[in-house]
């Protein structure tokens, strides 16, 4: 089964509101991908001489950043014509960041450290 006909078949199926939000947020919260970032983010970005009330600032800071991030994600794919644009443009939209990360990558790779 192509993507195309996997995004097809997403929004054709008309979930109850309270189980397309169960299964969103099931997918979200057992995501290793996100714990592996925050991970990366934390490890990388905060260091061990930061102060403890910043650390603990910091976690509902990320928890509003994520669930703002969500629920807008959320409402463009709620409203129709945003909808339709992104399914009408999808794969040029995807296009262009693969060839943006792979130039990334390339410039990456073959930079002189």
């Amino acid at each position: 089964m192509s993507n195309s006909n996997i995004s097809e078949n997403a929004y054709e199926n008309n979930l109850p509101n309270n189980q397309a939000l169960r299964i969103g947020l099931m997918t979200s919260v057992l995501n290793p991908k996100a714990a592996l970032n925050l991970f990366a983010l934390f490890t990388n970005v905060v260091s061990p001489g930061t102060p403890p009330y910043v650390k603990l600032i910091l976690i509902p800071v990320l928890s509003i950043i994520t669930f703002s991030w969500h629920t807008m994600v959320g409402l463009i794919f709620f409203h129709g014509r945003l909808r339709e644009l992104y399914r009408t443009s999808y794969r040029k939209t995807e296009l262009t960041f693969e060839i943006v990360l792979i130039a990334f990558g390339l410039r990456i790779a073959f930079s002189k450290k």
